[in-house]
């Protein structure tokens, strides 16, 4: 009997927590839409560099980091379509961010870094609210868990062009007590419509 009172006991604490529990857990949050640019534009549109695995010699000589041979692909010049900065990893900077539309679902992909760096954050913006979706290699080589998110926000501007904006978003890692954080500006093509 006891261990019924218990487990009973146990269940009702547990109905009573859980919505707490889960509520500060919640990754979705509004989006403020706005249709303002930065006085300076996105000065970081105009930079460029080659595929993470290509460089350029002294005397301007292509080399492919796995030996094979340079392509048309691997000389284009990428244009940065983000400035964000993300502490995971120590510090360093997405330059890319990818848009997409899939029904009415706006889809933000940050990433770069590669060979070091492989994180990439995901964002899914629907109607007035959005999403951050985290995909970390980091801080062990196993599959980190996102934990709690601290805060988030996320200023959008879409038109015929893509989105721009700015995000911040902070959260923790399940186990682990460092606030990370992903912020900066992005403005980027939209690559199409599913």
């Amino acid at each position: 009997m006891k261990n019924k009172h218990r487990f009973i006991s146990a269940i009702i604490l547990l109905a009573a927590v859980l919505p707490v529990i889960v509520w500060g857990q919640n990754r979705k949050a509004e989006v403020i839409r706005a249709s303002l640019i930065p006085k300076d534009g996105f000065p970081f549109s105009k930079e460029w560099a080659y595929p993470w695995y290509i460089s350029k010699d002294d005397n301007g000589h292509f080399e492919h980091a796995m030996g094979e041979p340079i392509k048309a692909d691997d000389t284009a010049h990428l244009y940065f379509t983000a400035s964000c900065e993300t502490n995971i990893q120590g510090v360093y900077n997405f330059r890319y961010c990818y848009a997409s539309m899939d029904r009415d679902t706006l889809k933000l992909l940050f990433e770069d870094g590669l060979p070091a760096y492989a994180s990439s954050f995901e964002v899914k913006v629907y109607k007035k609210n959005f999403e951050v979706i985290p995909h970390l290699v980091y801080p062990s080589q196993e599959k980190a868990t996102p934990g709690k998110v601290l805060d988030q926000a996320l200023t959008l501007s879409v038109n015929g062009y893509g989105a721009g904006g700015y995000i911040s978003y902070e959260f923790q890692i399940a186990g682990h007590e460092e606030t990370y954080y992903l912020r900066g500006f992005f403005n980027t093509p939209m690559a199409g419509r599913h």
